[in-house]
């Protein structure tokens, strides 16, 4: 009877621990930055492209140095000023397609890759953020084109932002391990030169990333234990040999699955 009183006793204090733990250092991040804001709060499913983004306003929580940024989706589902879809009389237009790096949301506005722009070229010139979070070719190649049958002019130039990311996110797989991704829409070439697509499916809510999304200390303590882990290499080789694969950063995640154990096989898909 002593043993369980005492195993109920040790359980029960850990919980509270973890609990005060988790609580104390919520409380910190949400007094710094004076908010709780969703990380990805502005993206919807999408039937063709996996997902979208919705028009709004939010907010970015950098949650590494507490960095605020304003996210403005406009009625047309971009980062973007309100915009017409023919061009102006008088004005000239460059639309530019990416993922994240072109969305910029650790970005003020004017200082993402269109925001620039936008000031480099003046006011006679629009340079239009047609960047989406994750997106790869195909999916960017989608936006494009539903915009365009809305009547969209993507004016004189498309800049296209590639990263390398871009060849698995256009097979629907993950970075590290080479594995379909069931929301990510997967493209191909046909015969015919058409480009062809699956059909994405409607992500399921997860438990472990709707917390991160709602507190902030676990989206930190997830990116601590990331870079302790791409800091020590023997880790990934632990959790290689015991069947486990850790969920890296983008580009560690890219350069992991293109060069670890296995990566005959995964040249070859991506071929």
């Amino acid at each position: 009877g002593s043993f369980l009183t005492n195993a109920a006793l040790l359980a029960i204090s850990t919980v509270v621990a973890v609990g005060l733990v988790l609580g104390i250092g919520e409380l910190w991040f949400r007094v710094r930055a004076g908010a709780a804001p969703g990380a990805t709060s502005w993206l919807g499913f999408h039937p063709e492209r996996g997902w979208a983004p919705a028009p709004g306003e939010y907010v970015n929580l950098d949650h590494s140095d507490l960095r605020r940024t304003r996210i403005s989706i406009n009625a047309e589902g971009l980062r973007n000023p309100p915009l017409a879809m023919a061009i102006p009389k008088g004005r000239r237009r460059v639309s530019i397609l990416g993922d994240s790096f072109v969305f910029g949301a650790a970005l003020d506005e004017q200082q993402t890759i269109p925001g620039q722009l936008r000031t480099l070229l003046g006011d006679s010139c629009e340079a239009v953020n047609l960047g989406v979070e994750g997106y790869g070719t195909g999916s960017e190649y989608l936006l494009l084109e539903e915009l365009a049958a809305r009547g969209y002019q993507p004016g004189e130039a498309i800049v296209l932002v590639f990263f390398t990311n871009d060849i698995l996110d256009n097979l629907g797989l993950e970075y590290g391990t080479g594995t379909p991704v069931p929301h990510f829409p997967r493209f191909w070439v046909d015969s015919t030169g058409a480009l062809r697509h699956t059909r994405p499916e409607n992500r399921q809510v997860d438990w472990a990333r709707t917390l991160e999304k709602r507190w902030m200390f676990v989206r930190y303590l997830r990116s601590r234990a990331s870079n302790l882990v791409l800091a020590n290499a023997w880790m990934l080789d632990v959790a290689g040999a015991l069947g486990l694969r850790p969920d890296l950063p983008r580009t560690p995640a890219v350069v992991e699955g293109f060069y670890s154990t296995g990566w005959e096989e995964r040249w070859r898909e991506t071929e």
